[in-house]
């Protein structure tokens, strides 16, 4: 991964603290409850939507069950440090090259979600961490079979067309910057061309289909929103990590050699995480 400025670091580290602010007061929130029929009295009382939120088998506010109420919650418990996270979100961008916006990328989603995978390696990629990429980049509904049938359908060119530059934001993003494929370059090619003619497979990604998401990646353009409300469950399951440097990047290069075997070690992740983290588990 390119190195970034001092003043680059400085912000990321900031956003970092924030997040973790973020996920300390949704746990301050969570605590002050012990059962279903509480937190539903408790949201209805804030306006906060709870439609389709089902009683779990067993209550337990830090799971992905309450995807849905999280970043309502938060924006009402941090709304100022939503605000300063903002700042220092659109600030990195402001002072970041065009060159160095790819690491930009790589920086904020090891803070969200990627930590929180990592962490829970084993639940995240059960079948292991190519076996999950190629999976979600071939089917999420913003993925290589949805952007196939929407150019066939469509016959618009790519480079103009808003549902393309979703793809690249929603679908590939947060999978092309995790530390195993932050390296990936490749050539520009013009999508629209590319696309309607890619041949979707199984198993491992073709080259072709590599540089195809790897393309569409580049199209998109991360927005704050998009990038706080995309995984819910990193805030109200955790952990929350607090850097033991002033650089919460540090161990960026260790883990994406460790996501490299060919049997990846949720322990070997956690030990690195912990080196380089304070670690607190939310989860019960």
């Amino acid at each position: 991964m390119s190195k970034l400025s001092f003043q680059q670091i400085n912000l990321i580290n900031g956003i970092s603290e924030n997040y973790a602010f973020l996920q300390k007061s949704y746990t301050e929130w969570a605590s002050e409850f012990s059962t279903h029929e509480d937190v539903i009295r408790n949201l209805d009382g804030q306006k906060i939507k709870v439609d389709g939120i089902q009683k779990q088998s067993k209550f337990n506010l830090h799971s992905y069950h309450w995807n849905g109420v999280t970043i309502p919650i938060i924006k009402k418990r941090a709304a100022h440090n939503l605000l300063d996270i903002k700042q220092q979100f659109d600030s990195l961008f402001d002072i970041s090259k065009k060159e160095e916006q790819r690491t930009v990328w790589h920086s904020l989603f090891f803070i969200h979600p990627v930590r929180h995978e990592l962490y829970y390696f084993d639940g995240h990629y059960p079948s292991g961490y190519a076996a999950r990429l190629s999976k979600l980049l071939r089917s999420h509904r913003m993925g290589l079979k949805a952007a196939k049938k929407y150019l066939v359908d469509k016959s618009i060119a790519a480079t103009e067309d808003a549902f393309i530059k979703a793809c690249g934001t929603v679908a590939f993003k947060h999978l092309l910057l995790h530390p195993t494929t932050s390296l990936w370059q490749f050539p520009e090619a013009e999508l629209s061309m590319l696309i309607p003619t890619l041949a979707i497979g199984s198993g491992d990604l073709s080259q072709k289909e590599t540089i195809t998401a790897n393309l569409l990646s580049q199209r998109g353009s991360l927005q704050f929103d998009h990038w706080l409300t995309y995984a819910p469950c990193a805030i109200n399951e955790g952990p929350i990590f607090t850097s033991k440097s002033a650089n919460p990047l540090a161990c960026f290069d260790n883990i994406a050699e460790l996501l490299s075997a060919k049997n990846v070690s949720q322990l070997k992740l956690r030990q690195c995480l912990q080196d380089n983290y304070n670690i607190n588990e939310l989860t019960k």
